[in-house]
């Protein structure tokens, strides 16, 4: 019995405090999140609605750091693009396509280390830009807004090469993507009506698959 305790406990002891191993990577993500919008108008007011939206991302090169056991760092550029469609009155049934890319910087606390498998969480910021294309009646246009989020979530990695993910973005920054005015003559009179759209994603939710070499 003494034997086969002993012999636990140095299997224990050689797959716990495993430190995750530091190298570059790239990675790929899938998400789903909420987008609300706002329709100012100078004749119907502020008309606030919310849309589904699918992300579509990857990390395009970054590299990761372990100070410890338990605490490191990483950075990476980020690429991703979401689609949808605005349908609101006074927008004309307006598309929008978002395709956003920055650098990005997270922290990483693992509290479960193995040979086989660390568990952590990660937190981060990004910064970078968005390209806002615009599809609607009263034509085409393309737009360029400065875009900031945070980032907070769930990380597994198995055999130091593989990682999944599963976290929260949230966009802080809320922009102006489109503007259209109106006019129409009523009684000699002619009035013009002037509608501004703002959009700003509520949350992202992000399953990833990372690679590190």
């Amino acid at each position: 019995m003494k034997k086969i305790i002993g012999l636990v406990f140095i299997i224990f002891s050689l797959n716990v405090n495993a430190m995750e191993n530091k190298g570059f990577f790239i990675g790929f993500d899938l998400g789903n999140g909420e987008v609300a919008s706002d329709v100012r108008s100078t004749f119907s007011g502020n008309i606030k609605t919310t849309f589904n939206v699918n992300s579509y991302g990857i990390k395009l090169i970054g590299h990761k750091y372990f100070f410890s056991d338990y605490i490191g760092i990483r950075e990476y550029l980020s690429l991703d693009y979401q689609e949808m469609a605005v349908s609101v009155k006074g927008l004309n049934n307006t598309r929008l396509g978002l395709l956003n890319y920055g650098i990005n910087a997270d922290i990483l606390v693992n509290f479960y280390n193995t040979n086989f498998l660390n568990v952590g969480l990660f937190a981060g910021l990004g910064i970078g830009g968005t390209s806002i294309f615009v599809n609607s009646v009263a034509g085409n246009d393309t737009d360029l807004r400065f875009n900031a989020n945070a980032k907070v979530g769930l990380r597994l990695n198995i055999e130091q090469n593989h990682g999944i993910e599963f976290g929260a973005t949230i966009p802080i920054v809320n922009g102006k993507v489109n503007e259209e005015t109106t006019s129409a003559t009523i009684g000699g009179v002619t009035y013009t009506d002037k509608q501004e759209l703002r959009v700003k994603p509520t949350y992202i939710l992000n399953l990833s698959y990372i690679f590190t070499f």
